[in-house]
């Protein structure tokens, strides 16, 4: 850790000046122009800025400054400047910081994945996320805990969500997969929030995801797939009882392992057989004549 300290200094001193007007123009940093000249003078008080800075694109492609490498899934291994990627990650942080490493394993993700990363790292600025790379991009920040990217990542999902095209199923069911994805895997319910907040929004909307959804998922989809469908059809709950009777009509078989559970939920909510009587009735004709 005493080789980066040593170096913390050489380079902080070259990329202070790039890093000063971006500071100045914020003032919600509360950085004066007296105090930012001596705002990366030590480690310590580096930790007080807050990102995203932009330290120059430059930097990252200027060999002096490397002193950390980054090793990714395929390919060369990238190298990159421990003070700038520790004022970002704490994860970083961590291990340059306190443990002293020079390398770190990114072997999970893709070399382009990682470069577009650093990019972000060095310019305070996350282009280019896009359908394609965004569970890739999404889960390199969330590992590497980068507070500010991950809520960029979030805003790209709530565009995404909330601009969709109301009748196009391609575009909802990736939404939902996606909402799914880091709920399961990262614990986080926000983006699941975000997906029934959109798809709730309208009947028309709730109806066709609904529809389109049941008709398109396996006989069995994870019942937190199912979970999430009923918390869209809230208070709407008759549009999935639409669906199941559309699904037996159509394939002219019995209920679905998806629809026994789904009609078990609905079953709870007494006030369907009052207020849509002859689409329940329909459907349990249907059920005892399967």
């Amino acid at each position: 850790s005493s080789g980066i300290n040593a170096e913390y200094g050489e380079f902080t001193s070259s990329f202070c000046l790039s890093a000063t007007p971006w500071l100045s123009r914020n003032a919600s940093r509360k950085m004066n122009t007296s105090t930012t000249s001596q705002a990366f003078q030590t480690p310590s008080q580096a930790q007080l800025a807050q990102a995203p800075l932009n330290f120059g694109l430059e930097f990252l492609t200027s060999p002096s400054h490397h002193n950390l490498t980054l090793v990714v899934q395929q390919g060369e291994p990238l190298q990159a400047n421990s003070v700038v990627l520790s004022l970002n990650s704490p994860v970083i942080s961590h291990v340059t910081g306190k443990l002293g490493q020079r390398q770190y394993s990114l072997r999970g993700f893709s070399r382009s994945t990682v470069q577009r990363f650093l990019e972000a790292a060095y310019t305070g600025s996350l282009e280019e996320v896009t359908k394609k790379n965004f569970r890739d991009i999404n889960n390199l920040v969330t590992h590497l805990e980068v507070p500010w990217m991950i809520d960029r990542c979030f805003s790209h999902f709530k565009t995404w969500t909330f601009g969709m095209d109301a009748n196009n199923f391609a575009e909802q069911h990736y939404v939902f997969t996606e909402a799914l994805y880091i709920y399961n895997h990262h614990n986080k319910r926000n983006y699941v929030d975000i997906v029934v907040k959109g798809f709730s929004a309208a009947l028309s909307v709730t109806r066709f995801f609904v529809t389109n959804y049941l008709e398109s998922v396996s006989l069995s989809c994870p019942l937190t797939a199912l979970d999430i469908l009923f918390e869209i059809a809230e208070n709407k709950e008759f549009v999935i009882l639409e669906a199941i009777v559309q699904h037996i009509d159509t394939c002219h078989t019995s209920i679905s392992q998806n629809g026994r559970y789904l009609l078990e939920r609905i079953c709870e909510t007494d006030r369907l057989r009052f207020t849509h009587r002859a689409l329940y009735k329909s459907l349990m004709e249907k059920l005892e004549g399967a």
